[in-house]
């Protein structure tokens, strides 16, 4: 196959639609033994498994590169054109999100609860036919601005994936401390005051590259439509006004963690909406 001319290959193989597909069953793979690595450590309550864990994942994560690399080629465009690719760049964006501020929070968000969630969507992915057998490049040049708006839009709900990951998390510690039923899960998942800080910090960093993928879209060249804007406007107002009534300290934690949790349905709703340029 030949690569778009503004898509350079970054992979010294050629890649094909039988290595973007074994690709994207290697990271369903991946995904699924670090699930399984990870409840074997909650239930045995050590944390040997950690590292093989990480390491699966960014193996996952790798792969999934791969495939979007490929798609990228089909396309000619950033491949984010169909429900499973929007489903498989999310959960790419979720652990980009996760390996790039994930550390700075001392937190491991990864294991028992992103790796399913991972591992749904490259399976739903599979069975959805994600991988393009013939190019569909767009008729004319790609508008980088239009590049940038959905890319970094997408790549926004990835860190409000993970700040649903981490509420999950805080609410599951909350109740185990609040019941006093300190079982082995308990005592592997961080304290409850990191993982409120860890949702706090991903709903900031989701909302900053959500506004930069709105403002990004009033730059492009053949206006996307007011109804996609709107869309992608309630998900900015939702988060916005959650970190507005954090700011004036009207919501406790598990106030926050909560409603965070239902916000997310949003981005949810207009994934396949927003992917379908």
């Amino acid at each position: 196959m030949t690569h778009h001319a503004n898509l350079p290959n970054l992979y010294p193989m050629e890649l094909t639609a039988e290595i973007a597909s074994g690709s994207l069953f290697g990271a369903l793979l991946c995904f699924l033994t670090a699930s399984a690595l990870a409840v074997i450590e909650v239930l045995r309550g050590t944390r040997h498994a950690r590292i093989p864990t990480m390491l699966l994942m960014a193996g996952g994560f790798v792969l999934e590169t791969l495939y979007l690399q490929y798609q990228g080629g089909m396309r000619g465009r950033c491949p984010i054109t169909t429900l499973p690719e929007i489903l498989i760049f999310l959960g790419w964006s979720t652990v980009l999100i996760y390996f790039v501020v994930g550390p700075t929070y001392r937190l491991s968000l990864l294991g028992v609860f992103t790796a399913p969630l991972m591992a749904t969507f490259v399976a739903i992915g599979l069975l959805s036919g994600a991988v393009s057998q013939t190019p569909s490049l767009p008729s004319s040049p790609v508008d980088p601005w239009l590049e940038t708006h959905a890319s970094l839009s997408l790549i926004s709900y990835g860190a409000f994936a993970l700040a649903f990951v981490a509420a999950t998390m805080f609410l599951i510690q909350d109740r185990l401390l609040k019941s006093k039923s300190l079982n082995q899960l308990f005592y592997n998942l961080p304290p409850v005051c990191y993982l409120a800080n860890a949702v706090r910090r991903l709903v900031v960093v989701g909302f900053l590259l959500l506004t930069i993928g709105i403002a990004a879209a009033f730059f492009i060249r053949e206006f996307p439509g007011w109804w996609k804007i709107v869309l992608a406007s309630s998900v900015w107002i939702a988060y916005g006004s959650l970190l507005i009534a954090d700011l004036r300290r009207r919501l406790s934690p598990g106030s926050f963690c909560k409603t965070s949790l239902w916000i997310f349905a949003l981005p949810v709703i207009t994934l396949g909406l927003l992917g379908r340029r």
